[in-house]
């Protein structure tokens, strides 16, 4: 009985844990602040940052305190789509690249009521884990 209830009380936390994030939940609460931007740009940033630390601890590498410049275009459909990334993190780049894949459509940027293509930039330092 006791074998049974550890099981699956270990089964039901991997369950939890290891679901992808809800990002259209996540991208429809920054709708409702008052700078829908800078938040977007905000959970870019901890998004990054976090997959930075799984990437790190599984890699073993070291980017303590780098810069990392995003450059992206919001389409006029919505879309977050990757122009550059510039920082000494090549063996990291990828893992930017799938994380931007997994980001919803957002509300494009309007000119004179109508949508259009925005290049943004976001830039930010990587910081090591805290233990």
């Amino acid at each position: 009985m006791k074998k049974t209830t550890i099981f699956l009380f270990i089964t039901f936390h991997l369950i939890t844990f290891s679901q992808e994030k809800n990002y259209d939940r996540i991208f429809d609460d920054c709708k409702k602040t008052s700078s829908p931007n800078s938040c977007i740009m905000e959970l870019i940033r901890t998004e990054v940052q976090s997959e930075y630390e799984k990437y790190r601890e599984e890699a073993s590498i070291l980017y303590d305190l780098q810069l990392l410049r995003i450059k992206y275009k919001v389409t006029k459909e919505g879309n977050m789509v990757i122009e550059s990334i510039d920082g000494k993190i090549e063996n990291f780049k990828h893992k930017i690249i799938e994380l931007f894949k997994k980001f919803p459509k957002v509300e494009p940027i309007t000119e004179n009521g109508k949508p259009r293509d925005a290049l943004m930039t976001t830039s930010f330092y990587l910081h090591p884990k805290e233990k």
